[in-house]
């Protein structure tokens, strides 16, 4: 037997897993179109003191993602030391080159992606 709670809950579930079926199919579909970058270096309130130094200045990278229908995407990425930042740009541009034109549709691009880098693996850089 079911308790109330239970009973309760059913519905708010069923009523979400519709929304989310509606918004996503109202939702337009959205074509990567290029990714752009850019290294910068930010100094830190405080120290951050790691086994192998200490971190006073912290590597970001800036990135924004454009589609093809005018919209733009930004993220940032913290690397541990400046070269780490170059080896993910690197990563990047092959990503572009990888998906240019493509729906953007997360679960199927990361399968594709982690086809494209298996040799290298998709941890740390990817």
């Amino acid at each position: 037997m079911q308790s109330a709670a239970c009973a309760r809950s059913r519905p708010y579930f069923a009523v979400l897993a519709e929304a989310i079926k509606i918004s996503t199919m109202t939702q337009p579909s959205l074509t990567f179109h290029s990714v752009h970058s850019i290294a910068v270096e930010v100094p830190t309130t405080y120290a951050l003191g790691t086994s192998r130094g200490v971190i006073t200045k912290v590597p970001l990278l800036l990135i924004d993602l454009e589609t093809e229908e005018g919209i733009t995407g930004r993220s940032y990425l913290w690397g541990y030391f400046p070269a780490t930042v170059s080896a993910i740009t690197k990563i990047l541009e092959e990503v572009a080159r990888t998906v240019k034109g493509e729906r953007l549709a997360p679960v199927d691009l990361w399968s594709r992606l982690s086809e494209r880098f298996a040799l290298i693996g998709v941890q740390g850089i990817v």
